[in-house]
C-alpha cells in the first residue's frame, strides 16, 4: 500500500507542476504551437507459452515564443502463461517525465529542468525520482542531418526491492541526431548516459522512420541498455528490437 501511495503522490507532484508551468503561459500573449508525436507496438504469441506484451511511448510539446514545455511518458506491459493458463503479468514499465526548456532568441541554446518518475517491476530498482538542471544546444547541422545535445547535473532518489532507498548526485548526457535519407525515410540516432552514486546507466538507439502519410510512420529501432550498480559487481547488457507505427501531429 505505501508503494501504491508513493507512486500516486509523484504523479500529483508532477502534474501540478504541468499545470502550474502551463497557466503561466496561458498568461503571455505569445502565439502557442502544439506538437506531439504517439509510437506504439505489439506482440501476440500462442502455442506451448502464450505472450501479450505492448509497448505506448508519448511525448506532448508545448511551445511559446523561446520557451517550450514537453511531457513524455513511457508505458510497457508484458505478460505470458503456459497453454490453458490465464496470463500472468512478468514486467510493467512506466516513465512520467515533465520538461521545461528556455531558449535564446536564435533558438540555438537553452537552459532546462527536468523532473523525471520512473518505476521498473524487472530492476533491482523499484523506482526512482530524479531533478537535473542543465544546458543544451540545437539545430546543429550535421551533414544533411540535425543534432541535439545537452548535458546536466541534479539528484536521484533510488528506492529498491529489499526496501532501501539510496539518494545521490547525477550528471547526465544525452544527445538525438535526425538524418533524412530521402523524402520520405530518415535515420535518427539517441545516446543517454547516466551516473550517480549508485548506479550507471547508458542506453543507445538507432533506427529508421519511413513516412506512411503526412502524420501516420513505421519506425524499426533496435536499443541496447546497459546498466550497473557502483557498489556490486553486478552488470547487464539488454538488447531490444521494435518495429511500431508512429503518430506525429
Amino acid at each position: 500500500m505505501g508503494y501504491m501511495n508513493g507512486h500516486k503522490s509523484v504523479v500529483r507532484i508532477l502534474t501540478g507542476l504541468i499545470c502550474l508551468l502551463l497557466s503561466i503561459d496561458q498568461l503571455r500573449a505569445e502565439p502557442v504551437q502544439w506538437l506531439g508525436d504517439i509510437d506504439a507496438s505489439a506482440r501476440f504469441a500462442a502455442g506451448s507459452t502464450r505472450e501479450v506484451a505492448w509497448e505506448l511511448d508519448t511525448e506532448l510539446e508545448r511551445r511559446s515564443g523561446t520557451h517550450r514545455t514537453k511531457l513524455q511518458v513511457e508505458v510497457r506491459h508484458e505478460a505470458e502463461s503456459k497453454a490453458g493458463l490465464p496470463l500472468k503479468r512478468v514486467n510493467d514499465r512506466y516513465l512520467i517525465s515533465p520538461k521545461f526548456e528556455w531558449w535564446d532568441a536564435p533558438e540555438r541554446h537553452f537552459v532546462f529542468v527536468d523532473p523525471e518518475y520512473k518505476a521498473d517491476q524487472l530492476s533491482s530498482t523499484q523506482s526512482r525520482v530524479s531533478w537535473t538542471t542543465g544546458v543544451g544546444v540545437g539545430g546543429m547541422a550535421v551533414g544533411a542531418g540535425e543534432l541535439r545535445f545537452e548535458t546536466g547535473l541534479g539528484m536521484r532518489q533510488s528506492n529498491y526491492r529489499d526496501n532501501t532507498r539510496k539518494r545521490a548526485l547525477l550528471w547526465v548526457v544525452r544527445n538525438r541526431l535526425d538524418y533524412p535519407l530521402n523524402e520520405t525515410l530518415n535515420a535518427f540516432q539517441t545516446l543517454e548516459l547516466e551516473r550517480s552514486g549508485n548506479e550507471e546507466r547508458i542506453e543507445a538507439e538507432v533506427g529508421l522512420k519511413q513516412a506512411l502519410s503526412e502524420h501516420l510512420s513505421l519506425r524499426a529501432r533496435l536499443t541496447l541498455t546497459y546498466g550497473r550498480p557502483i557498489d556490486t559487481s553486478e552488470r547487464h547488457l539488454d538488447t531490444e528490437s521494435r518495429l511500431s507505427l508512429g503518430y506525429t501531429f
